[in-house]
């Protein structure tokens, strides 16, 4: 046999693949379930554009009025420092639930159970009667008279304090089962490894064990911050202005109920999607050990994944 028999194969194979037709599978019925999607998805962008009753001229009117960009302002800073405060206590019960001191974690446990089973609702409208429960906020030494400080308890928790402190306590009881569950997640012997190191309890936990169970902690972390930022609008039973006590107020004084809902709609609408876009930059930052994809973050929750 010649030498060049091989070569001749690969040519003849070459020619008789290129000579055959490549027919894409076709999908009718994926192609029926979208055309029908579009059509309802105009027909309700038909029905809200063009039905008069949807007031969208008093909606323009009212969008970036003072008094809506101020109850705006309450609700960014709630969800802030309700997020801030959470995380912070949450981390630290999530510690303590991991702790091998029995007594921090049966309060750690205790905690969380209580707070996860009490509403927000009725959480905020314990404490913003608290002061009816004691006239005064004091640290000193149990069962004994010495006392190192007190204060008046309405002077502490006005409304604003009240809709933190019961936001954060409540999240902090949440997120603290989020952070435990990212760091059971770790592998074990990363633990070992860190243990093996020579390194203090405290530094392995934060060096080692928690940049690893950040992977699987922020997803389910930024889902509560979204949840969060629309459970605000809760803290209107303190009569709170942030922004949907503050819609409220308009339209009950101006009657115009549907385009000041869709004010609130809106304003909600576009903080979550700020906080979605957020969480996946910082879902990248996080994971680029892991990823072998080149270039800079690019958004793209529409692009088929690849095979």
């Amino acid at each position: 046999m010649s030498s060049d028999n091989p070569v001749r194969s690969a040519l003849t194979t070459h020619t008789a693949h290129s000579a055959l037709k490549v027919v894409p599978a076709r999908y009718p019925l994926r192609l029926l379930g979208a055309l029908f999607s579009l059509f309802i998805l105009l027909g309700i962008v038909q029905s809200v554009a063009t039905n008069p009753r949807w007031e969208w001229a008093v909606f323009a009117r009212w969008f970036f009025d003072p008094i809506i960009l101020s109850g705006l302002g309450k609700t960014l800073m709630l969800t802030l420092l309700g997020t801030l405060f959470g995380t912070l206590l949450g981390t630290a019960l999530a510690l303590a639930r991991l702790s091998p001191s029995w007594l921090l974690s049966t309060l750690a446990w205790g905690y969380i159970w209580l707070f996860r089973s009490l509403p927000l609702l009725l959480v905020l409208i314990v404490l913003y009667n608290f002061s009816y429960l004691y006239d005064q906020l004091s640290l000193g030494i149990p069962f004994t008279s010495v006392t190192f400080f007190h204060h008046a308890t309405t002077d502490v928790l006005d409304q604003f304090s009240v809709a933190v402190l019961g936001l954060s306590l409540v999240q902090g009881a949440y997120t603290a089962e989020i952070i435990r569950g990212g760091i059971l997640g770790v592998d074990r012997g990363q633990h070992e490894a860190a243990a093996a190191l020579g390194l203090p309890p405290l530094r392995r936990t934060f060096r080692i064990i928690l940049p690893q169970a950040l992977r699987a902690i922020l997803p389910t972390v930024f889902n509560e911050v979204i949840g969060l930022a629309k459970g605000t609008a809760i803290v209107y039973v303190l009569s709170m202005p942030e922004l949907f006590y503050t819609v409220q107020i308009l339209y009950n004084r101006t009657q115009q109920v549907i385009p000041l809902l869709m004010v609130a709609s809106v304003w909600y609408l576009l903080i979550t999607t700020v906080l979605s876009v957020l969480q996946y930059y910082v879902e990248r930052f996080f994971a680029r050990g892991v990823l072998h994809e080149s270039g800079r973050p690019r958004i793209t929750f529409f692009r088929r994944a690849q095979p």
